[in-house]
């Protein structure tokens, strides 16, 4: 994953959105909440002590079915996000 690739999302949930919105009232969702790894990527680190929030999210996973197709399987997840207030630059 490249660094602008760390801020950009192929899936949007407006629960999601409006719970990271009720968490912190500074922080944008999709914007300014961002998983360890992309926080990383973008030349940041996570402040000591810092408490992540879960979110569920769809992966996609691409398996060949017993013909040879590919069949895209999707299944959720929990994430663990921090917001841009938990994280300072490196």
């Amino acid at each position: 994953m490249t660094k602008s690739q760390a801020t950009q999302f192929d899936y949007f949930s407006e629960k999601n959105a409006q719970k990271l919105q009720s968490t912190c009232k500074h922080c944008e969702p999709y914007k300014d909440w961002f998983t360890f790894a992309r926080w990383v990527r973008q030349g940041f680190h996570i402040q000591k002590g810092s408490h992540s929030t879960r979110i569920p999210i769809l992966i996609e996973k691409g398996t060949k079915d017993k013909h040879g197709k590919v069949v895209i399987e999707k299944y959720p997840i929990m994430a663990s996000v921090f917001c841009r207030c938990q994280v300072d630059s490196k």
